[in-house]
């Protein structure tokens, strides 16, 4: 179960509407309808009979794929590369992607990322600060896109030389960032067609 966890957990990160199986043999076939994979790729994983090892392709091959692809800024005319896929990580038990609510009540859907591309000078804003921070023991600062200055999201520093890890991290919003390749876009008519059906395959 440990390899479907964590290959549910990468579709619920792209693939927020859709609803997925808990069964690990569901899941192994489910992903393949996503269009995450290529032609080639889903026809070998149809033609695997192991679902241990099905799963362990599907990881390889989304892996791969997402070290070769790029969050950019979402802002149109923009485009800037903010970061490789593959620096998703989770900062909280719900995985890396999450909603949090400021002091003024306004909702962020936010995903966590260890590092921005190393050429990418965001502006920042303000001062570091604690204030109503998501993550105890850490400050954060507003990040702005160096090209378009529109908000990307927060930088987090940890406080005071805690003993926390990582010591540096960013939260981005998601609407402030897209994919660089259009397929790990959901496709809407490709969303409405699985829920219809709830994914729910059989052979």
């Amino acid at each position: 179960y440990e390899l479907a966890s964590r290959l549910s957990k990468k579709v619920k990160m792209l693939y927020k509407d859709v609803k997925i199986s808990d069964d690990p043999n569901l899941l192994s076939f489910q992903v393949t309808k996503l269009g995450i994979f290529s032609q080639e790729q889903v026809s070998e994983l149809l033609g695997t009979e192991s679902t241990n090892i099905r799963l362990q392709f599907e990881l390889l091959y989304w892996n791969k794929i997402q070290s070769m692809q790029k969050f950019m800024c979402a802002r149109s005319g923009c485009g800037i590369p903010i970061c490789n896929m593959s620096n998703v990580f989770p900062m909280s038990p719900e995985g890396p992607q999450g909603t949090y609510c400021n002091s003024w009540g306004k909702i962020h859907d936010m995903i966590t990322v260890t590092e921005l591309d190393e050429d990418l000078n965001v502006t920042t804003v303000g001062t570091p600060s604690t204030e109503c921070c998501w993550f105890p023991g850490y400050q954060w600062t507003i990040i702005m896109c160096p090209n378009c200055h529109s908000h990307l999201g927060w930088n987090y520093l940890v406080e005071d030389n805690l003993p926390l890890t990582p010591k540096l991290f960013y939260g981005l919003c998601v609407s402030a960032i897209t994919s660089i390749k259009d397929y790990l876009v959901p496709d809407r008519e490709r969303l409405e067609e699985i829920n219809d059906g709830e994914m729910l395959i059989t052979f």
